[in-house]
C-alpha cells in the first residue's frame, strides 16, 4: 500500500525511544514489536517494553512479535491495556488495507502461527 509507514523493532532492549529516533521514524501506520527485549530479562519485562513503545510511537496497528507462544499467551494483557484490553488473533497472514488505519486508538494483532509451542 503506498505510503505505508513501518516500523520493525526486533529484540529491542530500549523502553522509549529518543527524540532523534522518533523523528526519523515519523507517524508510523504499523509497528511490529518485539516481545523479545535482546538484553535478557522475563517474557514480563519484554512485554512491559513493547507496551511502552507502543504508547510512544501511537501506531495504528501493533504486531507484537515473539519466539514462544505459552510466553507471549501469558504476557498479552500487558500490551492490551493499550489497545482498551483486546488483543486480537489471525491464523497464519495479516492483510491490510487503508480502511484499516482509520478510528482512533490502536489494534494489537497477534499472528498466532508465527510463534513456537
Amino acid at each position: 500500500m503506498d505510503g505505508l509507514r513501518i516500523a520493525y523493532l526486533s529484540c529491542n532492549g530500549q523502553r522509549q525511544l529518543d527524540p532523534s529516533q522518533l523523528a526519523a521514524l515519523g507517524q508510523v501506520d504499523v509497528a511490529l514489536i518485539s516481545f523479545e527485549n535482546g538484553s535478557g530479562g522475563s517474557a514480563v519485562h519484554g512485554a512491559e517494553r513493547a507496551r511502552d513503545l507502543m504508547q510512544q510511537l501511537v501506531a495504528r496497528i501493533v504486531v507484537p512479535l515473539g519466539h514462544h507462544y505459552a510466553e507471549m499467551e501469558f504476557t498479552n494483557h500487558i500490551v492490551a491495556e493499550v489497545a482498551g484490553g483486546k488483543v486480537e488473533t489471525v491464523d497464519r497472514e495479516l492483510a491490510l488495507g487503508g480502511s484499516d488505519l482509520k478510528g482512533a486508538g490502536q489494534r494489537v494483532v497477534h499472528i498466532a502461527p508465527t510463534l513456537a509451542p
